[in-house]
């Protein structure tokens, strides 16, 4: 069951938000205290800084625990600098501490009550020495308690400072709410922190189920030449058998209804499971990205 709940994590210093010309930074100290909302399918936690025509709305949520976080960012001066010539998004520069590594961000952008809003579904940066890339802040606790601001850069219209203060409990309280998430999709929460590899699709079966989901696209949206961007979590027991499937979250198009699980659903033995401390399977979850082009 869905809650909502005002917490107060620290005193928030309402200073007057420092407004510059245009490509200086804008400066902005919270103007509300932290708003949690936490969900069986999201785990949300937002809050407001500046006042005025500078109010700023950024919130943080996620889904799942392997997933990382998502920051919305939803005010006059969540805009894009190439937001004319690229309309649906671009790459921004994140710092999450004063003087702290940079971290590469992909927004689209939105728009909600009319007004602009950017939204960062992958937060990323390098690791020393290889090609990978990692999500900045999942599985990083010991990073929380040296946040004291975001600074959205490199890409931004008007390059945003905010000034969040220590974020240690807020991520704490995030974690807790994700855990509960897995407890309440009958999982065993202590098997799952532990497993060493997670549910995934076998190779075999990806295209095959993929042309399969594709024809679950709603005829309305397709005539409509409307693209999409879907979410699944599935819940894969033992056997690499799906038991349950949800849509998250979707883009564009808002008919899908559960449709695009059905293919997941109907046979077993799709994936292979996770796998626990143990070396033995265990139930768990799959998460599945799904892209729905129109020819």
């Amino acid at each position: 069951m869905k809650s909502a709940t005002i917490i107060a994590l620290g005193a928030a210093c309402l200073l007057a938000p420092q407004s510059g010309w245009a490509n200086e930074t804008i400066s902005l100290s919270p103007s509300s205290q932290w708003i949690v909302d936490f969900g069986t399918d999201r785990c949300m936690i937002a809050r407001q800084f500046g006042s005025g025509k500078d109010v700023t709305t950024l919130k943080i949520s996620t889904i799942l625990p392997d997933w990382g976080y998502e920051l919305t960012l939803i005010g006059r001066h969540a805009r894009l600098s190439n937001w004319r010539g690229a309309p649906r998004g671009g790459e921004i520069g994140i710092a999450f501490s004063p003087g702290g590594p940079q971290a590469q961000a992909i927004m689209r952008t939105a728009e909600t009550d009319s007004l602009p809003a950017l939204i960062a579904s992958g937060v990323f940066e390098e690791v020393p020495g290889s090609d990978d890339e990692r999500h900045y802040l999942l599985g990083e606790p010991s990073r929380y308690a040296a946040i004291e601001r975001i600074d959205f850069d490199n890409g931004m219209n008007d390059p945003l400072s905010l000034e969040t203060g220590e974020m240690q409990r807020v991520f704490a309280l995030m974690d807790e709410c994700k855990w509960k998430q897995v407890a309440s999709w009958g999982l065993d929460v202590d098997a799952n922190r532990n497993r060493v590899s997670k549910a995934v699709l076998k190779t075999e079966y990806v295209t095959r189920v993929g042309d399969e989901v594709q024809e679950t696209y709603p005829s309305r949206a397709l005539l409509a030449g409307m693209a999409a961007q879907l979410s699944l979590r599935i819940i894969v027991d033992e056997s690499g058998t799906a038991t349950d499937c949800r849509v998250l979250s979707a883009t564009r198009a808002e008919e899908f209804g559960n449709e695009p699980c059905a293919p997941f659903l109907a046979q077993p033995y799709l994936f292979q499971p996770a796998i626990g401390a143990d070396g033995r399977p265990i139930a768990s979850w799959a998460h599945l990205r799904i892209n729905y082009f129109v020819p």
